[in-house]
């Protein structure tokens, strides 16, 4: 019987992308009987690998790199996951690239999660035999087991438009900018809330964070909130928002359009993964095209109403079995 070990990054927040994906794949393979175990990084230790026929990284360097002299001459089939900003790390490097890609193309498979990011990895010399793309599909809890209304309630006022930033409060997912483009739209319109959640990752952005949010009477943080609470936040905003400077492609997107919401988000390719500009929701590039099309679909309800069914149609091309036997298949290969 196939054993799996997945490696994630240190002190993995319970409630983000890379923890709701493996969990995804956990429960996935548990069901086809198949001995699955996760690992942070720093618990890896010399012998722990050798248990495992397959061992799978959940982000090149946070992951992969810390563990690579434990893992580079085992006879073991070791796979990474790109999950997003590893790749854009990648991309930026100045020291050491050369090692890096030496490493990466030795893996046996490398995993992306839409065709943009295989291109990019090839451009920086990843044998492109080596990569498969494996789309992300959500894991939707059923409504009634995720509407807790009273809960949501004391947040999300049905007077007011409702905006959902969901994701960790670091440099790279935009919190700072986010209040202040939203800042711009508040003086124009009146009846919209910012509602964000999830955790602080990096203390003094985060600091930096509550300071400037306190001052705004039309948004709440929350902290960090449950992936079960989360989907409940999704189904009982109006639009999910999301402005990353980068992203893989994000687990609450893929969530808010198969529940039927609009979603703003951020030109960057993991969203165009996602987001079909002008169909299931906008793709903006800068602080003006936020507001035009925050605008747009704040002022236009039937707009928000046809974007959301589209996005449920959609979910017919994402499969979550199809997703675990694409994984399945470059395990056992």
């Amino acid at each position: 019987m196939m054993k799996i070990l997945y490696i994630l990054p240190d002190e993995t927040v319970k409630s983000g992308g890379n923890w709701v994906t493996v969990t995804r794949l956990v429960e996935g393979f548990k069901k086809k009987g198949i001995i699955v175990d996760i690992a942070e990084a720093k618990d890896v230790t010399k012998g722990l690998p050798m248990k495992y026929d397959v061992i799978h990284a959940f982000h090149a360097f946070k992951s992969l790199v810390k563990v690579s002299d434990l893992l580079i001459d085992m006879d073991k089939n070791i796979v990474v996951s790109f999950t997003g900003t590893d790749l854009k790390q990648l991309q930026e490097m100045e020291d050491g690239k050369e090692g890096i890609v030496d490493l990466l193309n030795k893996i046996k498979t490398i995993v992306v999660f839409h065709s943009e990011a295989k291109e990019e990895l090839i451009k920086e010399g990843i044998a492109q035999d080596k990569i498969k793309v494996i789309p992300q599909t959500p894991m939707l809890i059923e409504r009634e087991n995720i509407l807790n209304k009273q809960y949501l309630s004391n947040f999300i006022n049905p007077s007011y438009i409702t905006f959902l930033f969901a994701g960790g409060i670091r440099k790279v997912k935009a919190p700072l900018e986010t209040i202040e483009m939203f800042s711009s739209l508040v003086e124009r319109i009146e009846n919209i809330r910012l509602v964000i959640i999830g955790p602080i990752l990096e203390k003094d952005l985060g600091e930096e964070f509550k300071e400037k949010i306190k001052e705004k009477n039309w948004a709440t943080y929350l902290g960090e909130v449950s992936h079960k609470d989360a989907q409940g936040f999704i189904l009982k905003s109006d639009i999910v928002l999301n402005a990353s400077f980068s992203e893989g492609m994000p687990n609450t997107l893929l969530e808010a359009k198969y529940m039927g919401k609009p979603i703003l988000a951020r030109d960057v390719a993991g969203n165009r993964a996602i987001i079909t500009h002008g169909v299931n929701g906008f793709l903006f590039k800068d602080k003006k095209e936020f507001e035009y099309y925050a605008t747009k679909l704040v002022k236009d309800s039937k707009l928000r109403k046809e974007m959301g069914l589209l996005g449920i149609k959609a979910k017919n091309n994402y499969n979550w079995i199809q997703e675990i036997d694409m994984y399945e298949k470059i395990y056992l290969d």
